[in-house]
């Protein structure tokens, strides 16, 4: 078994950019399918969106479309440089609703 599928719990597709990108690759080609989803779902403006295992943030920077300035999407994974890449790429779409915070899950206690 390699490192990456230990039973320690880390991520099987690791978090190196390399390994990042193709995530983001496959979000693109699901977005129209993730924009129906929360559409057949009722997200809208002004909910609060939980988005477990966020990563690069991808589906952190959809809903954020969807609940507008009024809500607000929290991001959680629990790999720091993940999400730092996530927290940079929504500085620079000027986007305010979206947080993000890195955590376990299972460990994770919400308002």
């Amino acid at each position: 078994m390699s490192e990456t599928q230990s039973i320690t719990g880390t991520y099987a597709l690791g978090h190196a950019p390399r390994e990042i990108q193709p995530l983001q690759v496959q979000s693109q080609l699901l977005k129209a399918f993730t924009r129906r989803l929360f559409e057949d779902a009722g997200i809208t403006t002004g909910m609060r969106v939980l988005d477990v295992g966020c990563g690069a943030g991808d589906v952190s920077l959809l809903a954020a479309e969807f609940v507008g300035k009024t809500g607000s999407v929290l991001g959680v994974d629990n790999n720091p440089s993940v999400l730092q890449m996530a927290q940079t790429r929504v500085q620079q779409a000027g986007i305010t609703q979206v947080s993000f915070l890195t955590a376990d899950i299972g460990d994770l206690a919400l308002d």
